[in-house]
């Protein structure tokens, strides 16, 4: 039987001078150093849990900081975005208006909300600010989907706009000479013959050489001397109107030659089947003719 071995441990104070001698085992030894080892990576542990927990908490003290910043601007975020929904509506109202008056199709109810699914599979907030925010972000894109929807819908009235400006500058509406009604459209009596006959225009005395003027925008189609009109100027003002301009002194204009509504055409004379100067004035919309008292807007007569 093998001798168990010591250790030897001296103590000595600092002050009495009076040594202390202890003696221990191999295995007292080992457990002291052992319960000193725990000791110490206890204390280890404890430190490092107590930084880590300060740490923690200063995250969270700063978590909360943000937190309460974001509650504040997601509230002042959600006051613009209520702000920019009730313009939209006013916008797709015009719209709305805008449509009914050039006579263009409403657009579909269903297909102004320009749905879409709903937020990424899997994304889960389930804080007020996340809810907040998810909320936010839907209505957000649904209003940029609708700006999409409106600037096409817009863009399209630009063009239907344009197209009527163009209708309605080719489109007779001013009376081409000044002077005073003498003879209207339709069934009359004819003064040479004291007959029945059907008058295809309107008859507007004035002095000879009176200025003559282009009611629209248009093309001169043709310039004819007839028996009976005398001097006749054909405009041609596309979309299916044309004017005709008879018993002219002269004519101011030439064939072909492209005018803008208030161009010169010529002036008022008594050439033709005539019996004082006058100004013989037809409207024609797809090669019928029309009265041409509902072709001018500042009739006076």
């Amino acid at each position: 039987m093998s001798k168990e071995k010591f250790f030897s441990i001296l103590i000595l104070p600092p002050k009495s001078g009076k040594i202390w001698k202890a003696k221990l085992s191999k295995v007292a030894l080992g457990i002291i150093l052992g319960v000193l080892f725990l000791l110490v990576l206890a204390g280890g542990l404890f430190s490092f849990n107590t930084f880590k927990l300060n740490s923690y908490k200063s995250k969270l003290t700063k978590l909360q900081t943000e937190n309460q910043y974001l509650e504040k601007s997601m509230g002042s975020l959600q006051e613009k975005v209520s702000g920019l929904e009730k313009e939209m509506y006013a916008l797709m109202d015009k719209d709305k208006k805008i449509r009914i008056i050039f006579g263009l199709p409403e657009i579909n109810k269903a297909v102004r909300e320009v749905g879409i699914g709903g937020p990424d599979v899997g994304l889960t907030l389930t804080t007020p600010v996340g809810e907040e925010f998810l909320s936010t972000q839907i209505t957000v894109d649904k209003l940029l989907r609708q700006v999409r929807l409106e600037k096409e819908s817009f863009d399209l009235i630009y063009d239907k706009l344009l197209e009527k400006k163009t209708i309605l500058e080719h489109t007779p509406s001013t009376v081409p000479v000044k002077g005073y009604f003498s003879r209207g459209f339709g069934a009359g009596l004819d003064p040479f013959t004291g007959l029945a006959q059907f008058h295809q225009g309107m008859d507007i005395a004035a002095e000879g050489g009176t200025p003559i003027y282009a009611p629209a925008d248009g093309k001169v189609s043709s310039i004819t001397l007839n028996p009976i009109l005398g001097k006749l100027v054909e405009i041609d003002h596309l979309y299916e109107y044309k004017t005709y301009y008879g018993h002219l002194a002269t004519v101011k204009v030439l064939l072909g030659q492209k005018i803008k509504r208030g161009d010169l055409i010529g002036t008022v004379g008594n050439t033709g089947y005539s019996t004082g100067p006058h100004l013989h004035y037809e409207v024609h919309f797809r090669n019928k003719p029309l009265n041409p008292v509902n072709f001018i807007l500042d009739y006076s007569f």
